[in-house]
């Protein structure tokens, strides 16, 4: 698979190039539970979400699972913070999730990448790259994306997100933290275009939406990027997904410069003839 010049350009500004490593994390969760970091201070393996948000912010997060949090060991030596394989995954764990015909997935979001430190800043809607960025520091700048999810059917009232990998084929690289969450955007019944007030999907015409999300879940990309292979994780609980269109806001969680870039596959074509499914899915729960 041949990267395009884009994608190398990013990876290469982020650190992310394919001779670059990538730090040892310090624990590796046993799948399907994930590595969380939380801003009070939390940090261990959850399969749901720990941290916990009120009003005043986030205080008190523990993990929600009554059973004891296993975990092992990271890998002595990381990996390339590149994926890039010809080889088609041997095991598709997404069939087990979702229906071949996509008639209970959607892989489709379009993309829209804002920037809290640019609020006017926008840019062409994508559905082929995943890009999300946390400068230094608590109050460092990001680049968060909003995903469209379009076309759920109108009998469809909960949702789950999942995320996959597969073992080859796509590029996906980490920097540093790769705690992404992920909150649902409240439409108000509006088409999102109208919801947003404008044709331009940047960070001041969202914010108001942002404001008023409602967070579903967090998942950390971080330790996946190490060549663990194959793996379709779990992110959320079911979810009210009402509508014809869902709008998730997805952002980094880290106090250090971190960025997590990823291919969004959505069906086999020219330039990725390897795989078929890859990246963010919402999956519909009938």
């Amino acid at each position: 698979m041949r990267p395009s010049t884009a994608l190398l350009a990013a990876a290469s500004l982020l650190g992310l190039a394919a001779a670059s490593a990538l730090p040892s994390r310090e624990k590796v969760c046993v799948s399907p539970q994930v590595w969380n970091e939380c801003n009070d201070g939390w940090r261990g393996c959850c399969l749901g979400d720990p941290c916990k948000e009120t009003i005043k912010g986030f205080s008190m997060s523990a993990c929600p699972n009554s059973e004891e949090v296993p975990y092992k060991p990271a890998a002595e030596t990381p990996a390339s913070g590149s994926n890039f394989s010809s080889m088609a995954p041997q095991v598709d764990l997404w069939k087990k999730v979702c229906e071949f015909d996509n008639s209970d997935c959607n892989w489709s979001p379009t993309f829209f990448p804002i920037k809290t430190h640019d609020e006017t800043y926008t840019k062409k809607s994508t559905t082929s790259q995943f890009h999300i960025q946390k400068d230094d520091g608590a109050l460092g700048a990001r680049r968060d994306v909003i995903a469209l999810f379009s076309g759920i059917p109108a009998d469809i009232t909960t949702c789950r997100m999942f995320w996959y990998k597969p073992s080859g084929g796509i590029f996906f690289g980490t920097w540093n933290v790769g705690n992404i969450r992920y909150s649902t955007l409240k439409l108000g019944g509006k088409p999102f275009a109208e919801a947003v007030g404008s044709a331009d999907v940047s960070y001041k015409n969202t914010k108001a939406l942002i404001t008023a999300e409602a967070a579903q879940g967090m998942l950390d990309l971080g330790d996946w990027a190490k060549g663990y292979g194959e793996a379709m994780l779990r992110g959320s609980e079911e979810f009210n997904c009402a509508g014809s269109e869902l709008a998730v806001h997805f952002r980094l969680e880290a106090m250090m410069e971190s960025a997590v870039i990823v291919d969004q596959v959505a069906k086999e074509t020219s330039e990725n003839p390897w795989v078929l499914r890859a990246g963010w899915v919402l999956k519909y729960e009938w």
